[in-house]
């Protein structure tokens, strides 16, 4: 599991009170820069802000001073490291610090970090070129991406109360005393760290090993890049689905899938996809539900093999779910087609009485091969969530039962189906809204019906 960012696993404290002193002295400060903003597209001049904090004079702190040994006032040069993969040809500045099309500029693609150095490129590029290549204690190689703002914004400000490290990077005598911004294209905001406490006592190794504590956050660094990995899979695994999701849902989706790998016990990248396309089918929840307890088993597997056993497996395990002469598909349109009949009879949601609900809850689990125990589960976990929404209306109770065993466990706090929650919760109306959802669902139906005759044409 990764720690929040402002929680140091090493103190045992939490940001505040590393910052504050309580237990920890910060030596590296973290200072939000808000308004740095880069270049529209056809802009030629930096904003006020822009313009400061990348070349504007610095006054250095006492811990930089004492380092530099020099005038506190004296003005920094400011240097770029970005990643040459990704730009290729030296960009001109005004492109560098553009935001816009990625093929066109520079700023989209989170090309590079800007470093305020007072001294000549030399010293500085050999102290940073001697960074990115590292040894752990058995001589082992580590690739520390520096220059990568997403790699920067976590690992600096996880050495922040780490003496001998900022003193490596920051503080160094071959280098002088540097500030580094870190630009950010999230919601967070750009970071300026620099010296905030003298370093120069540290017992430093002569040369930058990597420890335990530099791996615990190597791992942390990874969580970003599997998250964008896994987002871009899911477009690329079924667009049609997805991309309606936009940004933010498909994140929470892949949050969700990363948790609850966390849970399982997961290491591989192809693990937390692979669950993810599970939940596709069987719900988000599904590794939870009794329904499903002979799949979930398989991830108790010994990690180097788990992947391979449950992706063999799981297309047989799926296909047992229903009786060998009815597949999947056609268990589906078999209850669409029930629930549309019914519902043009009884016109609507709003007026079908308990025992349409109950017959729709019994064609599902006829269609297919669960134990009758592990239906009666299911089905009590149902009634449970309707017990804790207060639905006391035995035709609404029956709706929620219809989609528990649909779409799957704890549906209503599903991020593979958000309309729900935002149709259900949307004001204190459960019984109200969930007729709607009803409503709304059974129209989904209708599409899921209509795109598997398309593939199955």
């Amino acid at each position: 599991m990764v720690s929040h960012i402002d929680d140091d696993v090493w103190t045992g404290t939490t940001g505040n009170a590393a910052e504050s002193g309580d237990a920890a002295v910060t030596v590296l400060a973290v200072e939000e820069l808000p308004n740095f903003v880069p270049l529209a597209p056809g802009e030629t001049s930096l904003s006020p802000a822009l313009a400061n904090a990348l070349f504007g004079r610095v006054t250095l702190s006492d811990a930089e001073t004492e380092v530099l040994r020099g005038d506190p006032g004296a003005a920094l040069g400011t240097f770029a490291i970005h990643d040459g993969a990704k730009i290729g040809n030296q960009p001109e500045l005004q492109a560098l610090l553009t935001d816009g099309v990625p093929e066109q500029t520079h700023w989209a693609r989170d090309p590079a970090i800007y470093i305020r150095h007072r001294g000549d490129l030399a010293p500085m590029w050999q102290h940073f070129n001697a960074m990115t290549r590292l040894q752990d204690e058995v001589g082992a190689w580590h690739y520390l991406r520096f220059w990568d703002p997403v790699v920067a914004y976590t690992y600096f400000h996880e050495i922040r109360a780490w003496p001998e490290r900022v003193e490596t990077l920051f503080g160094s005598s071959r280098v002088g005393a540097v500030q580094i911004i870190v630009p950010s294209r999230t919601e967070d905001p750009t970071r300026r760290f620099s010296l905030a406490a003298p370093v120069a006592g540290c017992a430093r190794p002569a040369d930058h090993r990597v420890t335990a504590r530099d791996k615990h956050i190597f791992r942390q660094l990874q969580v970003p890049k599997l998250k964008q990995e896994l987002v871009d899979w899911l477009l690329r695994y079924d667009a049609p689905r997805f991309r309606p999701f936009g940004e933010a849902r498909l994140r929470a989706l892949v949050d969700h899938g990363v948790a609850q790998g966390n849970t399982l016990s997961f290491v591989y990248k192809e693990e937390f996809a692979y669950l993810l396309y599970m939940m596709s089918f069987l719900g988000g929840w599904f590794h939870t539900s009794p329904l499903y307890a002979h799949i979930s088993a398989r991830f108790e597997t010994p990690a180097v093999d788990r992947h391979l056993t449950v992706s063999n497996a799981f297309p047989g395990d799926y296909r047992a779910l229903f009786q060998p002469n009815v597949s999947p598909d056609r268990a589906l349109i078999d209850l669409n087609h029930y629930l549309r009949r019914r519902l043009k009879e009884r016109g609507g949601w709003a007026h079908v009485t308990e025992e349409d609900t109950n017959e729709a809850v019994r064609l599902f689990a006829q269609a297919s091969t669960l134990k009758p125990e592990a239906v009666q589960a299911a089905l009590m976990e149902a009634d449970r969530e309707s017990d804790r929404l207060l639905i006391q209306n035995p035709v609404c109770r029956g709706i929620v039962r219809v989609p528990w065993l649909f779409l799957g466990a704890r549906c209503f706090e599903d991020p593979l189906f958000p309309w729900i929650r935002e149709i259900l919760f949307r004001d204190d109306r459960i019984e109200a809204n969930l007729i709607e959802v009803a409503t709304y669902g059974t129209r989904r139906l209708g599409r899921i019906e209509a795109m598997l005759r398309r593939r199955n044409a």
